[in-house]
């Protein structure tokens, strides 16, 4: 991550964390059920799946079942400890990760407004080249309902210091496309608890290579 407050949060977390949902940044983790049905329902059992920023892999673990093998990306290795001992974890900064193997699916969920604007072009840049022609990108990302939220400073909810850019939707999709996917579908059904701002808006999208 290009900011330094949001690698010095992860870093913190990462080092003191003694629970998985930890990682939910003190919401209640009901929402994540919602994500995990969505993915759910664009995965089959012979799916090669990649997850970039499976973080504690409370998403990553409730899909070990869903298909035939997932590789999980998480820079901080203090994260990964809890996640399912049959899935391979790589530690890896994710704006330069990419490995020489192409993916049915790969899915990113509530990661992408952590990076800024040229962190998360690589990242989008990678994705596309490591899906299978006809392959999807499953995320959910955080995004700006009129223009970009960025969020530098302190944050009294999280009591620490932090760093978020929450994109606006349309530059986000066209971000996206601009990447080679051909189609980019967005669903609002995320979970309404994390809707909690009246100027930005979590969003479901399918990209399609």
């Amino acid at each position: 991550m290009s900011s330094s407050k949001s690698k010095e949060y992860w870093q913190k977390m990462a080092d003191s964390i003694a629970s998985q949902n930890e990682t939910t940044n003190k919401r209640n983790n009901e929402y994540l059920k919602t994500d995990i049905e969505f993915v759910k329902s664009h995965l089959n059992k012979g799916d090669d799946l990649l997850d970039i920023g499976a973080g504690s892999g409370l998403v990553t673990n409730a899909l070990i079942d869903s298909v035939k093998q997932i590789i999980a990306v998480e820079t901080f290795e203090g994260l990964t400890q809890f996640i399912h001992k049959d899935i391979l974890v790589i530690n890896a900064e994710l704006p330069t990760f990419k490995i020489r193997k192409e993916f049915d699916k790969i899915v990113c969920t509530g990661v992408t407004h952590f990076f800024t604007k040229s962190d998360v072009e690589k990242i989008y840049g990678n994705m596309f080249k490591m899906l299978k022609s006809g392959g999807k990108l499953i995320l959910r990302s955080h995004c700006g309902l009129k223009e970009t939220v960025v969020i530098n400073g302190y944050s009294e909810e999280l009591s620490s210091d932090y760093f978020t850019e929450y994109r606006k939707l349309e530059e986000e999709v066209e971000l996206i496309k601009s990447k080679g996917f051909t189609r980019v579908d967005v669903i609002d059904e995320v979970a309404d608890e994390l809707n909690v701002w009246e100027n930005t808006r979590h969003y479901y999208f399918v990209c399609y290579k």
